[in-house]
C-alpha cells in the first residue's frame, strides 16, 4: 500500500476512535443528568468532605444539648414547658446575640400555666427563634407554634430538611415564598436575618448560590463535636458557679437548643454521620451562611466539556506508545484529575463532578483496549498469513527428503516452536561414497532467527561441495557469519562427514549439542565430547579442531538441538539426555528404520509434554548404519 494511502486510514482509523469517544461522552453524561444511571456523585462529595477532614466550626456557634444526661437528671421527655423556659431565661441571662429553641410547640400545653411560663421567658428573651414545619406548600399548609408563643418570639423559621435520593441531608431550602408572596426562612437564615416580626414577611434574602430548587450546598464543618457545645444540665448547674464560663460562652453568640439524646427522632444521615442530630444539621447550615464560603455546583455545560476532554485525552494516550506506558499514562491523568477536583472543592468550593468522568476514563480505557484488540487481532490474521507464506519459503531452504545412499539409512525431522524458526539442518553426497550431514540451531525464534538460519544455510553450502574437513568449514563459516550485521545473533552447528568406505565419522562442533551414539555392540548409547568449539558468528579469531571416530554395522548415530532435551513437562522438568539414552538403548534393537526412530522419540516427546507447549525449536538427525 502507498504511504500516502496508509497514512490517510490510519488517520481516518484516529478519527473515528475520537468520534467514538465523544459519543461515549455524550452518553454517559444524558445519563448522568436524566439520573437513568447512578454514578454515585454524591457519595463523590462526601468523600470530598471526609478527605478534608472536620474543622472547627464557626465559633460564635454554641449547641445546647438536651441530651442523654440532661434528661436523667430534669426527668424524662417532653419537659414541662416551665422548665424550657428556665433553661431558655438562664442562657438570655448571659446575653446571647439569638437563640434557636429547635422544639415544636404547635400545641398548647394541657397545664396553661406552663405555657404561660415558656412564652414570658421567650417574650423576656426578646430574642428567640421559633421553629415550625410546613407540610404543604400549594396551598401553604404549616404546623406554627401556638398564638402566644409565635407573638413573643423574635422570628419563626422552618425546621424541614431536604433530602437527596439516597436520604442523606447535603442542602437546606435558606427560604420559601408562598403563594400568597409570604416569605419565610429556614431557622438558620433567621438567625442570620434578625429580622422583626414586622418585616419577615416581606425581607429580601440576601444572594445565595441556590440550585434549580432553591436549595444550597451545606458546608459542613463536621459533625456536631465540630461546633461548641454544652449540655442542658450544665448550664442549670453551672448558674452562679461558673458564671464567668457561661458568659464567655453564650455572650454576642448564636445559641441552638435541640435534641441530641439516644433515639430521638431529629435524627438524619449527613456526610460526615449517619445519625447527626437536627440541631447540628442546622448550625452548618447556619455556619455556611456565616462564613460565607459556599459551596456551587459546577454548569453542566463546564462538567460536560470537562468529561470530553478527559475522554478524549485517554483515547489519544491509547493510540500511542506501549500497553504499560498507556496504562500509566491513563492512571496518571485519572489520579491528576481526582486531586485537582479535590483542590478546586476545598479551595473554590466549586463542584465539579468526580465519579462520572472517573467511571468515564475507566470505561474509555477499557473500550479502547478492546477496540485495539480488535485491530491487533485483525493484524494478526495477517501476520498469520504472512507467517504461513515464510514458513514455506523457509522449508524450501530445507533439503527435500532424505539421503539415499547404499549403507546408511539417513532421516531428518525439524519442529518449529513457532511458524518460522531458527533450527536448521542439510546434507549432501560429497562423491567418493561421502555424505556430508550438519544440524544448527540460530539463537533466538522467530523471524529473526528465520533469517539468519537462512543466510547461515546459503554460506554453508557455498563452503562444503569443496570437501572441506569439518573443522575448516566451521572456521571459513564463522568468519563469513561475522561479516555484515548480525544484531548480537549466532549459531551453533555440528558438521560431519560419513566416509562409507572408510567406515569412519568426521566432524567439527561449534558449540551444539554433543552428538549421541549408540553401539550395536554394547547395546549402549553415549554423548561424544569430542571436537568442541564455540558457536559461530561470536569471535574472529576461533578456530575449530576435527575429530574422527569408526562405526560399526547396527550403529546408530544421533545429533538433536537443545529443544529436544529442554523440552519441559508441566512441573517445569527437563527431558534431558539420560532419558533420551534410555529411549535409544530400548528403541534400536527393534530394527526401526532411521525415519521410525524419529517418530518414535517426538511421540515420547508430545507424552512426556503433556500439552505443554514446546518453548524451543526441536530438531533431529538420525543415521542407522547397514
Amino acid at each position: 500500500m502507498p504511504l500516502k494511502q496508509c497514512d490517510s486510514k490510519t488517520t481516518r482509523i484516529s478519527w473515528r476512535l475520537y468520534l467514538i469517544a465523544a459519543g461515549f461522552a455524550a452518553a454517559l453524561f444524558l445519563l448522568h443528568s436524566l439520573n437513568l444511571f447512578n454514578f454515585h456523585e454524591l457519595n463523590a462529595v462526601d468523600l470530598r468532605f471526609k478527605l478534608r477532614g472536620e474543622k472547627k466550626a464557626d465559633p460564635r456557634i454554641v449547641i445546647v444539648e438536651i441530651d442523654d444526661a440532661s434528661l436523667r437528671t430534669v426527668g424524662q421527655w417532653p419537659w414541662p414547658r416551665g422548665t424550657d423556659g428556665a433553661l431558655l431565661a438562664t442562657i438570655s441571662q448571659y446575653h446571647p446575640r439569638f437563640v434557636l429553641l429547635d422544639l415544636l410547640f404547635t400545641e398548647p400545653s394541657p397545664d396553661p400555666s406552663e405555657d404561660d411560663k415558656l412564652t414570658f421567658a421567650v417574650k423576656n428573651a426578646g430574642n428567640v427563634i421559633l421553629p415550625f414545619y410546613f407540610y404543604s406548600l400549594k396551598p401553604f399548609g404549616a404546623f406554627f407554634p401556638i398564638p402566644a408563643l409565635q407573638q413573643a418570639a423574635k422570628s419563626v423559621g422552618f425546621v424541614n430538611m431536604d433530602t437527596e435520593r439516597d436520604g442523606i441531608v447535603r442542602k437546606f431550602q435558606p427560604y420559601l415564598k408562598t403563594e400568597t408572596g409570604e416569605f419565610y426562612p429556614s431557622v438558620s437564615l433567621a438567625l442570620l436575618l434578625q429580622m422583626t416580626d414586622t418585616a419577615r414577611h416581606s425581607a429580601v434574602p440576601p444572594s445565595l448560590p441556590l440550585d434549580h430548587k432553591g436549595r444550597m450546598w451545606i458546608n459542613y464543618p463536621g459533625t456536631i463535636s465540630s461546633f461548641k457545645r454544652i449540655t442542658g444540665w450544665e448550664v442549670i448547674d453551672a448558674v452562679g458557679k461558673k458564671d464567668d464560663e457561661l458568659r464567655h460562652l453564650f455572650s454576642n453568640s448564636f445559641v441552638l437548643i435541640g435534641h441530641t439524646a439516644t433515639a430521638t427522632s431529629d435524627l438524619k444521615p449527613a456526610p460526615f454521620s449517619p445519625l447527626e442530630p437536627g440541631v447540628a444539621i442546622h448550625a452548618s447550615a447556619l455556619h455556611t451562611l456565616l462564613s460565607g464560603k459556599f459551596l456551587v455546583s459546577a454548569p453542566p455545560l463546564a462538567d460536560f466539556l470537562i468529561l470530553l476532554f478527559l475522554l478524549l485525552s485517554v483515547t489519544a494516550i491509547s493510540q500511542a506508545g506501549s500497553p504499560k506506558k498507556i496504562l500509566l499514562m491513563t492512571t496518571a491523568l485519572w489520579l491528576g484529575y481526582a486531586v485537582l477536583n479535590f483542590f478546586f472543592f476545598i479551595y473554590s468550593g466549586m463542584i465539579f463532578l468526580l465519579s462520572l468522568p472517573l467511571t468515564g476514563m475507566i470505561l474509555i480505557y477499557v473500550l479502547m483496549l478492546f477496540l485495539k484488540y480488535v485491530d491487533i487481532r485483525f493484524q494478526g490474521e495477517l501476520l498469520h498469513r504472512e507467517l504461513q507464506t515464510a514458513a514455506r519459503i523457509q522449508e524450501s531452504f530445507l533439503p527435500k527428503g532424505n539421503p539415499a545412499i547404499k549403507t546408511i539409512d539417513a532421516a531428518f525431522e525439524c519442529r518449529f516452536a513457532k511458524q518460522v524458526g531458527g533450527d536448521l539442518y542439510d546434507w549432501t553426497e560429497l562423491g567418493d561414497k561421502r555424505l556430508a550431514v550438519c544440524v544448527g540451531d540460530v539463537s533466538g525464534k522467530g523471524c529473526p532467527a528465520a533469517l539468519y538460519m537462512a543466510r547461515a544455510i546459503n554460506e554453508m553450502r557455498r563452503e562444503y561441495r569443496d570437501g572441506r574437513l569439518p573443522g575448516e568449514l566451521n572456521t571459513i563459516l564463522n568468519a563469513n557469519l561475522l561479516k555484515g550485521e548480525s544484531s548480537g545473533m549466532f549459531l551453533t552447528l555440528f558438521y560431519a562427514i560419513i566416509d562409507t568406505e572408510r567406515k569412519k565419522i568426521s566432524f567439527s562442533n561449534a558449540g551444539h549439542e554433543p552428538p549421541l551414539y549408540y553401539s550395536a555392540a554394547s547395546k549402549k548409547a553415549q554423548t561424544i565430547e569430542l571436537a568442541q568449539g564455540t558457536p559461530l558468528g561470536l569471535f574472529e579469531e576461533s578456530a575449530y579442531a576435527t575429530a574422527e571416530i569408526p562405526y560399526q554395522a547396527g550403529d546408530m548415530f544421533w545429533v538433536i538441538s537443545d529443544g529436544i532435551k529442554e523440552l519441559r513437562n508441566p512441573k517445569k522438568e527437563q527431558f534431558g539426555m539420560e532419558r533420551l539414552g534410555t529411549l535409544l538403548e530400548k528403541e534400536a534393537p527393534n530394527g526401526l528404520s532411521a525415519a521410525k526412530m524419529i517418530a518414535t522419540v517426538f511421540q515420547a516427546l508430545d507424552g512426556y509434554r503433556k500439552g505443554m507447549p514446546p518453548h524451543d525449536d526441536r530438531t533431529i538427525l538420525c543415521v542407522r548404519f547397514e
